[in-house]
């Protein structure tokens, strides 16, 4: 299944690659300089969400790692869920640094003068 996937993501990409270098990449409706694969920021942050909220990882370490720092004389889903707003606070901000860094990154790879750099470079 794995394989599968990923050899279609690989198809796609290849696909979107060659549709872009040909110049016939349609636009996005209402944005002329957008590709039409372009994500909204509540589309994305909703395809986030819902990838994050049905990967079944997270709930699987949580109930195999949470259960020994529960405190002994305590309400275990006042605790749980406790523990769990901690986690979900400490993943938000990481994920908040990821996305600030991946964007000031994004703005400089973006430059005209780093985008000839990377393109003479790359070619043999």
């Amino acid at each position: 299944m794995r394989c599968s996937l990923g050899a279609q993501a690989l198809w796609a990409h290849r696909r979107s690659g060659a549709v872009a270098e040909s110049g016939d990449a349609p636009l996005a409706a209402g944005v002329p300089d957008r590709p039409a694969a372009y994500l909204g920021p509540v589309r994305a942050f909703r395809q986030g969400l819902l990838s994050c909220l049905l990967n079944p990882k997270v709930g699987i370490f949580f109930v195999a790692v949470v259960p020994q720092f529960l405190p002994d004389g305590y309400s275990v889903l006042g605790a749980t869920l406790f523990l769990g707003a901690i986690d979900a606070a400490i993943a938000a901000g990481w994920l908040l640094l990821v996305v600030v860094c991946a964007g000031r990154l994004l703005e400089r790879l973006r430059r005209p003068r780093v985008h000839r750099n990377l393109i003479s470079r790359s070619r043999p």
